[in-house]
């Protein structure tokens, strides 16, 4: 029953599978709680049934035909089984019923320690995704961990490599600064990168770290160092800035600062080793949708919502059921999106 609510997509494989498996010399065994929880088209793929204890007396007969009025004894263990006929039989124990468990693990321990081919662990969604859970795909500007999808249980990566800005956008981004530190944490691990961070709303104060420019306010040390990073154009070395909050940088210096820091953003596009995060509500990024800077450089199907409220918004381009984004989700998820498809994600934190 687990397996076929968590992987709907593999009951026809598995059908096709048990129906062909003899022939290759494989054996499928499915335990199961109940009489009807397989289907009855991929019931018929199986010849063999054993029964153990049900709680109703008709369930027998769905499960083994001719049972009649049958039923095991009421003995711990006990069930029934179809050969030439209907004989009642006793489950055996491997060992000791008092140690049973130990034995378990000894058994499980030697088998993996004289085994070189394993299942592959079965993923679960975890309760924190920090760094030591990602720790293989850090490093790399294409693999930037961000988060575990929901559905699939598969860590979210995006790849920056050939995008120039790119939208972290919510209700309220401000709500989720874990989430920004630990995907910050996440680029300081790619070689030769620095980072330049605009937090004009102090979501981040105190953050000081190697290899990054923090200012807040008017950000203006953050535009110094944007601007000589856009002057020096060194191809050896990665600047990813996070932008956060825009309009209330633009709105806190004069006209001339800001027609100078919005060429400035629109022409670090010709420098291949800058890269933007765009993180602003989603009201913010509707009032510059139509600026030059701004809509010549980034991809509205693309992007990260964090919490509530992707589904009732129209200025991201997303095509998946707007019905299905409105439902509530728990603190520290949101939202990949991927082609204008939106997935679900336990977001990254910082450890």
């Amino acid at each position: 029953e687990a397996f076929f609510e968590s992987y709907t997509d593999y009951e026809e494989i598995i059908g096709q599978m048990t129906r062909d498996c003899l022939k290759y010399g494989v054996v499928f065994i499915f335990s199961t709680n109940g009489p009807n929880t397989v289907r009855y088209r991929l019931r018929q793929n199986f010849k063999q049934n054993v029964v153990l204890q049900f709680n109703d007396p008709m369930d027998y007969s769905s499960v083994i035909p001719g049972v009649r009025k049958k039923e095991p004894s009421k003995v711990y263990g006990r069930g029934m089984i179809l050969l030439d006929g209907i004989f009642e039989f006793q489950t055996g124990y491997a060992y000791a019923e008092e140690k049973i468990s130990d034995y378990i693990k000894v058994v499980s321990t030697k088998l993996n320690e004289i085994c070189d081919y394993k299942a592959q662990r079965i993923p679960i969604l975890p309760d924190v995704v920090n760094r030591e859970f990602v720790s293989q795909y850090l490093g790399s500007i294409t693999t930037i961990p961000i988060g575990v999808e929901k559905d699939t249980l598969e860590l979210a990566t995006i790849n920056m490599r050939d995008k120039f800005m790119y939208n972290i956008t919510g209700e309220d981004v401000s709500s989720e600064p874990q989430f920004l530190l630990g995907l910050l944490n996440n680029v300081l691990e790619i070689p030769n990168t620095e980072c330049i961070v605009f937090d004009p709303n102090s979501v981040l104060e105190g953050l000081n770290k190697p290899k990054v420019t923090y200012s807040k306010d008017t950000c203006y040390e953050s535009i110094d160092k944007l601007n000589e990073e856009f002057n020096a154009n060194n191809p050896e070395k990665t600047i990813v800035c996070f932008l956060m909050n825009v309009n209330s940088i633009l709105g806190k210096i004069s006209s001339i600062e800001k027609t100078k820091f919005t060429t400035l953003i629109g022409d670090c596009k010709k420098n291949n080793n800058i890269k933007i995060f765009m993180i602003d509500t989603i009201d913010s990024i509707k009032s510059i949708n139509f600026e030059p800077w701004y809509k010549g450089n980034v991809d509205l199907s693309e992007g990260i919502w964090l919490g509530n409220g992707i589904g009732n918004q129209f200025t991201l381009k997303v095509t998946t059921n707007a019905r299905v984004l409105r439902a509530e989700v728990a603190p520290g998820f949101g939202y990949v999106i991927r082609k204008g498809k939106a997935s679900l994600m336990k977001l990254m934190s910082d450890d």
